[in-house]
């Protein structure tokens, strides 16, 4: 019942205030409450008034029902108290009869005679005779009898009953056979809980004291609290008993007059009290559930916050005259006072009454012999009015809810929605934090170079607003251990570059689902290699994926976000386990917890080429052709950094002519590259001639050459003896004997086999000496009050940083839903790219399988930039995300209306909480104002300490 039509509740309202203008006097001038300007607690007071206005109108209904004072006085209100109806019927054969049924068809006979005598002649008669048709009839007794009764607790053989009436009537069946047109039955009874309702009634005082509990804690808003909701529960159930009842009554006799069918219907003297004749009876009720409000003036507090006489009441309860706030009657409110909605219940009992008088005289007296009667439309008519006043107690409700939604809409300009508040979250970050949170955007660049590329992680661009990339709380380290990267059991890699830990706040509002891509740039002639992977130590990352991204490259790979349940979910959720299944599942949420960190490196290729080759630094910086040369080979084809490398022993040679020397390497292995594939070109020539030669061959002579024959078209030979044959008998074959020759070049396989030479012979010295420049140690840094701190440690375990995560929101008691989430791969990635620089670019989705093939280049190629793990990589940064979300029920609108909760405190409390965890200090020493430290300590005391503690 919480959906709200506001057109059909502004026209009733609409309808109704003129009905409420001539009940009241002519001074009045009530309006929905959106239009009069009044307090917060006044919405209250209106609930207060709706509600008990809702109780008294539906005990107007039941008294009707036959649920009296007296009734009322008899129940124990101790016991839990059970509205029931329920219905009998039965039907008796009486007899069966053949009745003849004129019908509308005649014949006509005409009979001729001759007569003799004195005149003779021709005589004739003629005869009408009527046709009937004769219809086999069987009659029934058909009795029913239904009840309504009130119990207490499971006594249902003591029940009271409140109205009750037995009818019987002959239903006349046309059948062949006698069959029983009704069952013998009893049917399901019909029931509702009254227990709530008769909590809110003073029987000894005939009133009610319905009143919100406002200070409870789960009291939110006017519309969300206990109180509410248990009458809303109520009004739901009664709508739904009384619908049932209407539906229970009106089929039972319809079913009963359908299946009523005499032959003749004249002949039948017996009356169902109801056919197609029947009057049209659609009585009006006024209905006293409305949220007004007043302009309250000096006269009016007076009379609202005075105790007066109320008038008389017609009703069976009174209503509570304290419509004011209890705890301050001086205090001025906006409703109508107690005996204004005095007044509208009398109006409304008198439209009750107004509708029975109407009633009785267009059906028959309950005490007739008709099957239907008074009573039964009576009850029809009472239960879809009951169903209409919960209705319109339930819109009412909600119509104060949405006071509050159109008055925060109308302070704000807008609704807000979740894009909204994360720009606010940004903008208040960058003012409250310092450090503050930064994007989620780095250029991939060495010192004093133009960057590389860009790699960020930015939201599904699922429109065409601007997106940003996400903000996370920074720390960056200088870590003296390499950080290792196992890329096979044989290899594994040894970084040296800059570490950088990053703290991401997600909010999911609702079930809103955000997707989220880490996304690389590559400029053009420029590339880099991306790995992402899981922290599984504090030097050590498992790579998952890596792609190389080159010459304006832009790959987008899918984020996937998995919350893990909160400390607090999971102890209640294991609280009732065996004590080896709670170890069982803190081992398997620690594994969750440690696995939820994700690593990120980028690495350099150029400046670990120059590396790898000997080169001095910078010196491939102008080699557009030459690096493009370098990653072809050592990608495409495999080929060892030592047939390339600079090996020559005067190490006091220029950069240029180190470079020159590279350069002829890579010429050479280029040739002969070049020279294979013309000779694997020619070879295959040689084939397409040969299989032209067999066919045509095989069409002319069949005799002369045997071994075509049974050869496979495109075979090339083998080891078998048929095969050797057929090369002594055919020597041109013979330059396809071996395997190697006639296959395909695969990648896996080095320059050497192709080219049949001994293993580095194209190269030079393979132990030759490298002499790498020392880099200088770039601390990472960030900024705090103007000064600057540095972070120099050998290792960290980021791996526990979820873990002390979950002890500080347990340490602070906090209740909010901030949970650890996991972060994993898609399968989707997409990739934009430009073949050549002329053409446009090309969006792609990669496969599995290509992705699959792009793990392995890269690792192909790390391998070679590393040689095999044994040379470091100083030009990498590895960015350590650990994130967390921060999940409200609802959406933005909703939590700050229907919670009534400030999601920006919460997500404050949040920031602070994973910032001090991030960079390692008390969360009050990243308030940048005192002002803010002084709000904060004040809405989070717990986390943030005292005002003295905080300026200590």
């Amino acid at each position: 019942m919480d959906s709200f039509n506001q057109v059909f509740f502004e026209n009733r309202v609409s309808n109704a205030l003129k009905e409420v203008d001539r009940i009241l006097n002519l001074d009045r001038n009530p309006r929905l409450a959106g239009d009069v300007s009044h307090e917060y607690a006044d919405k209250y007071a209106l609930a207060n008034t709706l509600t008990n206005t809702a109780i008294i109108a539906q005990m107007n209904v039941l008294d009707r029902l036959g649920l009296t004072n007296d009734i009322l006085k008899k129940i124990d209100f101790t016991k839990a108290t059970t509205l029931r109806f329920q219905a009998f019927d039965s039907c008796e054969f009486i007899k069966e009869q053949v009745v003849d049924v004129p019908v509308s068809t005649a014949f006509q006979t005409t009979e001729e005679t001759t007569t003799t005598g004195s005149f003779p002649g021709n005589t004739k008669n003629s005869t009408v005779q009527e046709v009937v048709n004769r219809v086999k009839e069987f009659h029934w007794k058909v009795d029913v009898k239904w009840e309504i009764s009130i119990y207490s607790g499971t006594n249902i053989e003591n029940r009271i009953v409140l109205d009750s009436r037995g009818s019987s009537a002959t239903l006349i069946v046309q059948l062949n056979e006698p069959e029983f047109p009704l069952p013998n039955r009893e049917h399901e009874p019909i029931e509702v809980s009254l227990t709530w309702l008769l909590k809110q009634i003073d029987i000894e005082f005939s009133n009610v004291h319905f009143t919100i509990n406002t200070q409870d804690k789960d009291a939110k808003t006017p519309r969300r609290n206990k109180q509410v909701d248990d009458a809303l529960a109520f009004h739901v159930e009664l709508s739904r008993w009384m619908g049932d009842v209407l539906e229970e009554v009106s089929v039972l006799y319809q079913d009963i007059i359908n299946k009523h069918d005499p032959a003749d219907p004249s002949s039948s003297t017996f009356n169902f009290g109801i056919s197609q004749d029947s009057p049209c009876i659609d009585p009006v009720f006024f209905v006293p559930i409305l949220p007004l409000m007043e302009e309250a003036d000096r006269d009016q507090k007076i009379r609202f916050s005075e105790v007066v006489e109320q008038p008389s009441n017609d009703s069976a309860l009174g209503f509570p005259i304290a419509s004011a706030d209890e705890s301050n009657p001086s205090k001025m409110t906006r409703v109508l006072s107690g005996d204004d909605i005095t007044l509208l219940l009398n109006e409304h009992v008198h439209s009750l009454d107004k509708a029975r008088e109407s009633v009785r005289e267009g059906f028959p007296d309950r005490q007739s012999n008709s099957l239907f009667s008074v009573a039964e439309y009576e009850i029809m008519m009472l239960s879809d009015h009951s169903h209409k006043l919960a209705d319109a107690y339930c819109n009412s409700i909600n119509y104060i809810e949405k006071m509050l939604k159109d008055q925060l809409v109308s302070a704000i300009g807008k609704k807000v929605t979740s894009s909204d508040l994360d720009q606010f979250v940004r903008y208040h970050n960058g003012k409250m934090l310092n450090p503050p949170p930064k994007q989620f955007c780095h250029a991939i660049q060495r010192p004093n170079h133009y960057p590389e590329g860009i790699l960020s992680i930015e939201r599904d661009r699922t429109s065409e607003e601007e997106i940003e990339p996400i903000q996370t709380h920074v720390r960056g380290f200088d870590v003296l251990t390499p950080l290792k990267i196992p890329l096979n059991a044989a290899t594994t890699l040894q970084l040296t570059g800059k570490t950088y830990l990053h703290g991401w706040l997600n909010n999911r509002f609702s079930t809103e689902h955000t997707t989220f891509q880490l996304i690389g740039r590559a400029r053009q002639f420029s590339s880099f290699m991306l790995v992402v992977g899981t922290m599984i130590g504090p030097d050590c990352m498992q790579p998952k994926e890596a792609i190389i991204i080159q010459n304006k490259d832009e790959v987008k790979i899918p984020l996937l976000l998995n919350e893990i349940p909160t400390g607090k979910e999971f102890k209640d959720a294991i609280n009732s386990l065996s004590p080896e299944q709670q170890r069982f599942a803190k081992g398997y949420r620690s594994m969750q917890l440690e696995s939820s960190v994700v690593g990120i490196c980028v690495i350099q290729i150029k400046p670990q080429l120059e590396d790898v080759l000997g080169l001095p630094h910078d010196s491939l910086t102008k080699e557009m052709q030459l690096t493009q040369d370098l990653m072809e080979l050592f990608v495409e084809y495999q080929v060892p950094s030592d047939m390339m490398s600079y090996d020559e022993e005067n190490q006091d040679a220029t950069a240029k002519e180190k470079v020159d020397v590279v350069r002829e390497h890579v010429k050479a292995v280029l040739d002969v590259i070049q020279d294979s594939k013309k000779k694997q070109l020619k070879e295959q020539e040689m084939k397409t001639d040969m299989a032209r030669a067999r066919a045509t061959s095989r069409a002319t002579s069949e005799q002369i050459n045997p071994f075509l024959m049974d050869l496979p078209v495109g075979s090339c030979g083998g080891a078998d003896e048929d095969n050797m044959g057929m090369m002594t008998h055919y020597p041109f074959l013979r330059s396809c004997a071996q395997p190697s020759a006639c296959k395909e070049y695969s990648e896996s396989e080095s320059l050497s086999r192709i080219l049949g030479m001994p293993e580095n012979s194209m190269g030079t010295d393979n132990e030759m000496a490298y002499t790498f420049p020392s880099l200088p140690k770039e601390a990472n840094e960030f900024e705090r009050d103007g000064t600057k701190e540095v972070s120099r440690i050998h290792s960290l375990d980021f791996t526990g940083i979820p873990k002390l995560l979950d002890g500080a929101i347990e340490k602070c008691n906090a209740d909010f839903a901030l949970r650890s989430t996991t972060i994993k791969i898609g399968d989707r990635w997409k990739r934009m790219r430009r073949e050549d620089l002329l053409c446009q670019p090309v969006s792609s989705t990669l496969n599995d399988d290509q992705i699959k093939t792009e793990k392995n280049k890269a690792f192909d190629l790390l391998d070679a930039l590393s040689r095999s793990g044994s040379l470091p990589i100083s030009y990498s940064e590895l960015h350590v995300v650990v994130c967390v979300t921060h999940c409200f029920d609802k959406n933005v609108m909703d939590t700050v209306i229907e919670d009534n909760v400030n999601p920006i405190e919460k997500l404050e409390w949040s920031t602070l909480l994973l910032a001090s965890t991030i960079h390692g200090v008390p969360a009050r020493t990243l308030i940048s104002h005192d002002s803010d430290k002084m709000r904060l300590g004040v809405t989070f005391p717990e986390f943030l300490g005292t005002a003295e503690e905080m300026d200590a």
